[in-house]
């Protein structure tokens, strides 16, 4: 019930920009979903846009902005671990999920 709780909360809050990196600048570099009401992953992003998203050494290395259009989903899943460049942010127009577990944290590094 508290899951169900938090996504529903997630949901509500993911019509919101939110803006996980406020730098000075804004990246030239990004990547946006197609906006066809599909379920994407960070692994998703780093194929659709390498230039933006990278995944290396365990994490994703995100250096343009990303844009979740609406209808579409951004999952992050359990283990997920975001660092972002001081330019790039995160815009969500449509739904974030943040999908972690007891001892399988999500974690969001400037």
């Amino acid at each position: 019930m508290l899951k169900m709780a938090l996504v529903m909360l997630i949901s509500v809050l993911a019509a919101l920009p939110v803006y996980f990196s406020p730098g000075e600048a804004i990246s030239p570099v990004g990547v946006m979903t197609p906006g066809d009401g599909g379920n994407y992953t960070m692994d998703d992003l780093a194929t659709l846009a390498p230039d933006a998203v990278e995944k290396t050494g365990g994490y994703y290395l995100v250096k343009g902005n990303i844009t979740v259009t609406f209808p579409d989903t951004l999952s992050l899943r359990p283990g997920d671990v975001l660092k972002f460049d001081s330019s790039a942010h995160l815009n969500v127009r449509g739904r974030l999920l943040a999908l972690g577990e007891e001892g399988e944290h999500l974690l969001r590094v400037l």
